[in-house]
């Protein structure tokens, strides 16, 4: 079997460890802790000009005073190596009314907050990223810096009197 082939076998294999775990984890945490954080399902790619982190958040508010997201916060770490999504989303409560049984509890509401790890090798230009919510996604853009603009090592002379 060849190296390629045997990377190939042992991506294949997480992905149905991932997907088992999934598919178990309802058995085994069927219902959330009042006040814990959930974590939404995210996707972080690189295309050629940007690093891209997309959230399925549906159920988010729109704030109608300003346009953006409500109890929303989208932060980049100083260094840059972190991005950090920090939100809640509200059950409509007029939904509540007559529930009397639950069958299948999987939706979560209340406070979210996810700290992504941002690959060490990509330099992002903070003064352009970009945020944006629709069709229940959340997508930030965050443009890549060009090579030329990277903060590169220098000498520092040093005189004595």
């Amino acid at each position: 079997m060849s190296f390629r082939r045997y990377e190939d076998v042992i991506r294949q294999m997480e992905r149905e460890m991932e997907r088992l775990t999934e598919s178990w984890r309802g058995f085994f945490d069927p219902l959330p802790v009042p006040g814990r954080f959930w974590q939404p399902r995210t996707d972080v790619y690189e295309t050629e000009e940007n690093l891209v982190v997309k959230v399925e958040a549906a159920g988010l508010r729109v704030d109608p005073d300003t346009g953006g997201l409500a109890d929303v916060h989208v932060d980049l770490s100083p260094d840059g190596r972190v991005l950090t999504i920090r939100g809640q989303r509200v059950e409509d409560c007029d939904e509540c009314v007559g529930r009397v049984r639950w069958y299948r509890f999987e939706i979560y509401f209340g406070p979210f907050e996810l700290a992504i790890p941002l690959p060490g090798d990509v330099h992002v230009d903070r003064d352009r990223i970009v945020g944006s919510y629709k069709d229940g996604f959340l997508l930030v853009v965050l443009p890549k810096m060009p090579q030329a603009e990277r903060a590169v090592a220098r000498t520092i002379p040093v005189t004595g009197e």
